[in-house]
């Protein structure tokens, strides 16, 4: 099951080398992002605090995660819509497929996947079921590193987002993450359906080994 979990997320470090958008805004990638959120926050009724917690010991839910998870502010979670991602977000070149490899439960399904775009500028991936864009849900989301992008976007996990480090996952996400002995990125298998992806930069130097530096992150829930 596991390796069927990883399966999802094996092109997610050569996709976001690939990325590339002119930027719309000239402030440095850590103050865009506290621009964005502030932004989100002071458009929204109701200011969002972004609360940490204690990772637990016997680790993760669905549920736990979904209460320390944010987008630009906002509380996020899967599955959702794409309206549900909130404003600026578009989702391009969108494509239609015959079954998803991850198979919880045994039965396969039809999906569609997605160039994921925040004010036209390309974040990542989306994964949603079905093909009809508006009346569909997405189960998965992938959201490439800041440091690659001129207009990231704030997606963080109990206070791990695009900018942190390899440590802070460990220290604010608990060690119950598995490391792949082919690509370095940590998997952390929340359910039979359910997953988080960390990938690393690689080193300029030698390819074949990774930075601590997070180029990417996978959620998926279903």
């Amino acid at each position: 099951m596991k390796k069927r979990v990883l399966s999802i997320f094996a092109v997610l470090a050569v996709a976001v080398n690939m990325v590339g958008c002119t930027p719309t805004n000239t402030a440095a990638p850590a103050e865009v992002t506290e621009q964005i959120i502030a932004e989100t926050t002071v458009e929204s009724t109701e200011i969002v605090e972004m609360k940490t917690v204690e990772p637990p010991e016997d680790g993760w839910t669905v549920e736990q995660l979904n209460e320390v998870m944010y987008l630009n502010g906002k509380p996020f979670k899967l599955p959702c819509t794409v309206e549900e991602l909130g404003d600026g977000f578009t989702v391009s070149n969108l494509a239609a497929h015959n079954t998803y490899p991850f198979i919880g439960n045994g039965n396969a399904f039809d999906y569609s996947g997605g160039t994921l775009l925040y004010n036209g500028c390309e974040v990542g991936y989306i994964n949603l079921l079905g093909s009809d864009l508006d009346n569909s849900v997405i189960f998965q989301v992938e959201f490439f590193g800041s440091a690659l992008q001129e207009n990231p976007v704030g997606f963080s996990i109990n206070g791990v987002d695009l900018f942190s480090e390899r440590t802070d996952i460990e220290n604010k996400l608990g060690n119950g993450f598995e490391v792949s002995e082919v690509n370095g990125n940590y998997s952390y298998i929340i359910n039979d359906t359910s997953a988080i992806i960390f990938a690393f930069n690689r080193k300029p130097e030698n390819i074949d080994e990774v930075t601590d530096n997070i180029l990417a992150v996978g959620y998926y829930c279903k």
